[in-house]
């Protein structure tokens, strides 16, 4: 009996003193040291950055245009150029959600358009963009309008995409302004990108989206705060204590014990 016991005892404390929370993949506020004021961001292997920039050179700025945190500063002065930032997604996702703040500046009436681009492995692309003509847009198998936006105002951008329920959602400060269907077998990578949307664009100079806090996870529950996290370690050490107090009360009584 005390062989099964202590074996039971160890297979339940290992369950309670290790819960599992999924991984976030990619968690990117521009924090320093890793990003440097005023020089490029930093691209390496770890979630804290994105993973290529694949055009231009995008700078980190603290507190850019009075705002808290630090930012990275997509502003593209060629009108031939981008500025294009990649954040790539494991092989096969098929459930994700991605969520960034977005501050423009000089780009409403502008040459430019900055879109946050979600892509998929059939080479299909449903894309949001800031355009410069001042409107919010979705394309996704057509392009259409969902809304307005304003120069110096801070847009809390979230979207959801699913190969499993096929739907592609997008909500702007809390609000859903679009929800239709996917039309892929999978998401393969995010790409913020800040370029020209006309040819014949001649000033590229001025227009600017200012991005932090961006967060990507394939479940709601990724997001578990660091103080839900502490609170379930606390309970956890609470019922490991609770029960190894009654491993040692059965040990010392097993003699009584049929």
């Amino acid at each position: 009996m005390k062989t099964s016991l202590l074996t039971t005892i160890a297979v339940i404390t290992a369950f309670i003193a290790s819960p599992a929370f999924s991984e976030i993949l990619f968690d990117i506020d521009f924090s320093e040291p890793l990003h440097t004021n005023g020089q490029p961001i930093t691209i390496d292997s770890s979630i804290n950055t994105p993973s290529s920039q694949f055009f231009g050179s995008t700078e980190m700025i603290v507190g850019y245009a009075g705002l808290a945190d630090n930012w990275a500063i997509f502003n593209q002065s060629d009108c031939s150029q981008y500025d294009q930032v990649w954040l790539t997604l494991p092989y096969g996702l098929n459930e994700v959600y991605f969520e960034a703040d977005i501050y423009p500046q000089n780009l409403n009436l502008s040459d430019n358009n900055f879109a946050i681009f979600t892509d998929s492995s059939d080479y299909a692309s449903r894309t949001i963009s800031f355009h410069g003509l001042g409107n919010l847009n979705v394309n996704n198998s057509g392009s259409i309008v969902i809304g307005n936006f304003s120069d110096d105002k801070l847009y809390h951008l979230k979207l959801h995409a699913s190969a499993t329920y096929d739907i592609f959602t997008v909500e702007v400060n809390g609000a859903e302004l679009y929800s239709s269907t996917l039309g892929s077998s999978d998401i393969t990578a995010f790409r913020l990108s800040m370029g020209p949307w006309t040819a014949a664009a001649t000033d590229c100079t001025s227009p600017v989206a200012a991005v932090s806090n961006i967060v990507v996870y394939e479940i709601p529950e990724d997001l578990l705060s660091a103080e839900s996290q502490s609170g379930s370690s606390s309970i956890t050490l609470l019922y490991l204590f609770v029960f190894l107090e009654i491993f040692r009360f059965v040990s010392k009584n097993r003699s009584y014990i049929v």
